[in-house]
């Protein structure tokens, strides 16, 4: 692959990644089990009542308590021991700002790329 194949490559990935990361996590008023057995969430953050906050990765109910992973371990919290419960949602004004300073300036750049590309291998109209 070519150097400048490889910058536009790299700088897609990288906005990729950038857009991904264009969340926050907003409070539900469901409780944690009508939000595990009616939502596909595949993470929560979970506030306990004691004030302890952490991200349980893939929530299931286990009769009265919530279960998934935090970091690699698995934890079992009694729904009486929740506070507050909230899952991920996309940042609009965040994504469009992104979108603005990021996404749209490589998408105007790429024509200019792929001229060089052409130009530098001798290609017509060069």
């Amino acid at each position: 692959m070519t150097s400048p194949m490889r910058g536009v490559t790299s700088a897609v990935l990288i906005a990729s990644q950038l857009l991904a990361a264009c969340t926050h996590w907003e409070t539900v008023s469901v409780s944690p089990r009508a939000l595990v057995d009616s939502a596909h969430v595949t993470a929560i953050q979970v506030t306990e009542k004691g004030g302890a906050e952490y991200v349980l990765n893939t929530p299931q109910m286990s009769g009265d308590s919530l279960r998934g992973r935090v970091n690699s371990s698995v934890r079992h919290v009694p729904l009486a021991a929740i506070d507050q419960v909230a899952v991920r949602k996309p940042h609009g004004a965040g994504t469009v700002a992104l979108m603005l300073v990021v996404v749209v300036p490589l998408i105007l750049a790429v024509p200019s790329i792929f001229t060089r590309i052409e130009c530098g291998s001798g290609g017509p109209g060069c």
